[in-house]
């Protein structure tokens, strides 16, 4: 004890000759080494007080006064467990009154111009813990929707760091500090627009999960509908109630609710009223179910259920389909880091052992589509409804879009049949980019031969709307016609190409889906021409005029009638010997073209009759169609 009194004394005796010299940074290193002996370590920190904390204590008021002005609870300064010890000039040594001992240092180099952590949707609880040190790290590791810290033992040792310089700049402009957890109850049970917390750090995190899960179910079985809606889930559905039912008792299962919504649409149904019934009826504020009176067709009911949501983004569901849980926190945090983005494509997974499509075309790549041509072209290839978003505050500020296409009767758009999800995106192509993301949002049913993502009409044959050539055809017109009034014309005819081979090659996606049927009733080379035929009528239609369009054109546009024309997608419709006639017939169509005979003038009866026999010899047996 001797001994350590001595080294005591000799450090205080060191401390004052350092101060003396005024190397205060150093003098402190010795009158902590003072302090740690054990000697009379009350005298050593009166020396600490006087010559380090008195000096500053008028300004550390100062300073406490003015970031307390954050907080809507008062606490006193007296109270504040923590002091802090100047040792340079934006450095402190961070004093614990109440555990007597020193507990490191605060540096404000370590948080000026500190790298700002990734954007996230999700908000953060920090519960029960007072050193700001370790809640800047959560802070500076995210950048949170929302923050909320409660204090509750911990508010002395939180609120000393309010004694230091403009401490609240180090805070997120969107945090809320609360000295007690109910207090937190009480504001998210007056303010339900504001998102829970779904990230949690504490000692005791069960609690606090109970709690905020309490909040949430409070929540979702009240009758009131949010204000502050960030994502709508948009169904539009007929004829199958029992699907559409499913999917939103699945769906409900997501752990959010004022962040998002879902907004289911009948158009008009004759089947499964009982299940939209009980959709009616289901007691959760983020159900929004709306009912036309009469099948009003596809464009009209997927525009009521973008008209009817409040989200700042919509995403639409076919209603076989179901939410990829996974997929939703990666969507929403996107969206949150990508406000402006105009609209976007999901992947969807395969939730059955039915034979699904999936979006991995190399013309759909991940990435963004800038607004333009590329966008344009982009949105040819959205067909599959499920996945596919919307920024709702772009299509409120251009609402015509929705006239457009509940209307398209009146405005030459021919989308009753087909895809008019993908002529949203193509009146949006021309202002905002469009994007391509690879996550995963949704999980793919089994699809339905009735009802749903129909036409007017509830189908009883095995084609779809969708899928019949007339239709797709109609399709390839509507597309140009929107695309036309913001293209030059340059972009205009990469978007005719671009446009006439996916017409084409969604024809052949029917015939290799449908065999038998589509081979009865269409021919492969006929729709060749019936194709080529609407594709002058298109050009002569233009504002340019087919006289725009020169040779070169339409000698690129007769090669992408010659690339589909012996082609692998529908051979599988066909016998051997039909496919080695298809593939005879291409090269001699092209030979009749490389001779001058413009595509159109191609005698393809001919060639077929001339062709009958060398088959016959070739391959041997059934007479080929």
């Amino acid at each position: 004890m001797y001994i350590q009194r001595n080294e005591t004394g000799l450090y205080l005796y060191i401390a004052e000759k350092l101060l003396a010299c005024e190397k205060h940074e150093e003098a402190l290193n010795y009158f902590r080494k003072a302090y740690e002996q054990d000697g009379d370590s009350l005298k050593v920190l009166l020396y600490i007080e006087k010559y380090y904390v008195l000096p500053q204590e008028q300004r550390f008021k100062e300073n406490y006064a003015r970031n307390c002005e954050m907080i809507d609870f008062t606490f006193r300064y007296e109270d504040c467990q923590f002091n802090f010890i100047p040792s340079s000039d934006d450095a402190y040594e961070v004093f614990d009154k109440g555990e007597g001992k020193f507990c490191g240092s605060f540096d404000y180099s370590d948080y000026k111009n500190r790298p700002m952590g990734n954007k996230t949707f999700q908000s953060v609880l920090i519960a029960d813990t007072g050193d700001a040190r370790d809640i800047l790290e959560i802070f500076n590791n995210h950048l949170w929707n929302t923050a909320y810290i409660v204090l509750n033992n911990a508010i002395g040792k939180f609120m000393s760091f309010f004694k230091l310089l403009d401490f609240t700049a180090f805070l997120p402009n969107n945090v809320h500090i609360f000295e007690d957890t109910k207090k937190l109850v009480d504001f998210l049970a007056q303010n339900p627009d504001m998102y829970l917390p779904r990230v949690i750090y504490a000692s005791d995190q069960i609690k606090y999960e109970a709690m905020i899960e309490k909040i949430h179910q409070e929540r979702i079985q009240s009758e009131r509908q949010g204000k502050n809606v960030f994502l709508s889930i948009c169904i539009p559905s007929y004829n199958r109630g029992k699907l559409a039912l499913s999917a939103v008792q699945h769906d409900l299962q997501m752990k959010y609710d004022a962040e998002v919504e879902i907004i289911v649409s009948n158009n008009g149904s004759s089947i499964g009223l009982e299940e939209y019934k009980s959709i009616e009826n289901i007691k959760d504020s983020r159900v929004q179910y709306f009912e036309l009176e009469r099948n009003m067709g596809i464009g009209f009911n997927i525009c009521n259920c973008l008209e009817k949501a409040r989200g700042h983004f919509a995403i639409l569901f076919s209603d076989e389909d179901s939410l990829f849980f996974d997929g939703l926190d990666e969507l929403l945090d996107h969206l949150f880091t990508h406000m402006d983005l105009g609209g976007f494509v999901s992947d969807y997974t395969i939730n059955s052992t039915e034979k699904c499509g999936a979006r991995k075309s190399k013309k759909f790549q991940t990435g963004v589509y800038r607004k333009g041509i590329e966008a344009a072209i982009f949105s040819l290839y959205t067909c599959y409804v499920t996945g596919v978003g919307f920024n709702l505050l772009y299509l409120r500020k251009y609402s015509n879009i929705f006239e457009c296409i509940k209307n398209s009767d009146k405005s030459k758009y021919s989308m009753e049949c087909i895809y008019p999800h993908s002529a949203i995106f193509e009146f949006l192509a021309e202002y905002f980019d469009l994007e391509k993301i690879e996550i995963t949002i949704a999980a793919y049913g089994i699809p339905s031969k009735i009802g749903g993502f129909e036409g007017i009409e509830d189908r009883k044959d095995v084609v779809f709307s969708y899928q019949k050539p007339e239709n797709i055809i109609n399709l390839q017109t509507s597309q140009l016609l929107i695309s036309e009034a913001f293209l030059s014309l340059s972009d205009y005819k990469k978007l005719f190409f671009r446009c006439t081979s996916f017409c084409i090659g969604s024809i052949a996606s029917s015939f290799r889906d449908l065999e038998d049927i589509m081979r009865k009733q269409y021919n492969w080379t006929d729709i060749h021409i019936s194709v080529y035929q609407n594709c002058l009528q298109i050009l002569r239609e233009s504002k340019w005029g087919i006289e725009a369009f020169d040779k070169k054109f339409f000698h690129d546009l007769d090669e992408v009638f010659f690339d589909w024309l012996d082609c692998r997608r529908i051979r599988s419709a066909y016998s051997e010997k039909e496919n080695f006639k298809a593939t005879l017939r291409a090269q001699m169509a092209r030979y009749c073209y490389d001779q001058g005979v413009p595509f159109l003038e191609i005698d393809f009866r001919a060639i077929d009759e001339s062709l009958e026999t060398i088959i016959e010899q070739a391959v041997p047996g059934e007479k080929s169609i």
